[in-house]
């Protein structure tokens, strides 16, 4: 869509009979009205400066983050932890990183974090490790599958490396843990 095209849609008045259909009341116009006036100023300077990408990604990144703040000030529940949850849980064995949730999200590394930090309850570093955890207890509970295969998993290099993590959390290591199942009182 080129700007003329952008422009002239929003000041036609394109889509006011379904807003106001939807939101069952006229009082909202003037805030309607307004929005559309500063989002066409806003978008044609952002389209002077950046390539039409640039821009696309830039507008979509910036109705990203105003949904999400009127999500959270409406105290809605939308999809967001069990859409990040699913996403770490499916890419565990990949080794993911912060990196790959801002590029989940679409956001910057830095914003991701932040996000996260903010709607996940704790730091990205700390759910990994409690999710890494979880999985651990919970395939060293099952005995069938070996240290390597369950470090694979849980996306460490090697059996050794899952080790030291799974000690350095647990206090004891993986293997102990395993002969431990049968007593629980010994496991912290």
């Amino acid at each position: 869509m080129n700007r003329q095209t952008y422009n002239k849609g929003m000041s036609s008045g394109v889509g006011d009979d379904a807003v106001k259909e939807a939101t069952g009341s006229e009082r909202i116009e003037p805030f309607i009205q307004e929005f559309r006036c500063y989002s066409a100023r806003w978008l044609q300077r952002v389209m002077d400066v950046l390539e039409k990408g640039e821009a696309t990604h830039l507008t979509y990144k910036m109705f990203c983050e105003l949904f999400d703040e009127l999500s959270q000030m409406n105290g809605s529940a939308d999809d967001f932890q069990p859409r990040l949850h699913l996403f770490i849980s499916a890419h565990l064995d990949q080794r993911v990183t912060l990196q790959d949730i801002a590029e989940f999200l679409v956001y910057s590394e830095k914003y991701a974090a932040e996000l996260f930090k903010r709607r996940m309850g704790e730091p990205f570093s700390c759910y990994l490790k409690r999710l890494r955890l979880e999985k651990a207890k919970s395939l060293l509970m099952g005995g069938e599958r070996s240290l390597a295969h369950i470090a694979e998993a849980l996306g460490f290099q090697n059996a050794f490396a899952f080790s030291h993590f799974f000690k350095k959390a647990m206090g004891h290591s993986p293997a102990q843990f395993r002969r431990n199942i049968q007593s629980p009182s010994q496991l912290t």
